[in-house]
């Protein structure tokens, strides 16, 4: 979900920053991982809490001018995190299931909210699934920001990444510069790309 919702975001010329909210209950490991795999992947990561409060300071700042949308799955908490930057909002919020661990889906429709003290922020619903329209087979690589730069050493120019013989970008998978992860959710998403 996250690399889909990242290719839409550079599809569309919209920035993105990878948001992790919760970590406060999540493992340390986890967010080692997620932050080795996303690094070179977008302009910058930022860890919150709604609970805590951690983050929501540099949350505030991202939110001063213009509009931002909080997109993910039900239950990763955008309407809590909303409602901390801006408790007037008063968003319902709804518990992650115990039985199967999800979240419920409580917003039911993307809403615009003016901020007081900032911006304006939309609340999405839950996604469930992200499918980026537009992705084609010849740009998709282009939205991951980790192979702009090795594709400079690629033998062939028009070079897509996938079964070329001289592609740097395959050469540099399992890397520092290229976690295998986003290679393997490239190739994925290339296979459902349109020519």
């Amino acid at each position: 979900m996250i690399d889909r919702l990242l290719v839409t975001a550079e599809l569309g010329n919209v920035p993105a920053v990878l948001l992790i909210n919760k970590v406060d209950i999540t493992e340390p490991e986890r967010l080692n991982s997620l932050q080795r795999i996303y690094r070179h992947a977008v302009e910058s990561i930022l860890l919150t809490s709604a609970i805590t409060g951690e983050g929501i300071d540099l949350l505030r700042e991202l939110t001063l001018d213009g509009i931002t949308l909080l997109a993910g799955s039900s239950g990763v908490g955008k309407s809590s995190l909303a409602n901390r930057l801006d408790p007037d909002l008063n968003i319902k919020v709804g518990e992650v299931s115990e039985y199967s661990g999800k979240g419920r889906h409580i917003t039911s429709a993307a809403r615009l909210h003016r901020l007081k003290e900032t911006g304006w922020i939309i609340d999405t619903p839950g996604l469930r699934e992200c499918a980026p329209w537009n992705m084609r087979k010849h740009n998709l690589w282009l939205c991951f920001r980790e192979f702009l730069e090795l594709a400079d050493g690629c033998h062939f120019r028009d070079c897509i990444h996938h079964h070329e013989r001289g592609c740097n970008v395959k050469t540099k998978t399992g890397t520092d510069l290229l976690p295998e992860e986003r290679y393997l959710s490239y190739l994925k998403l290339l296979n459902e790309a349109i020519e």
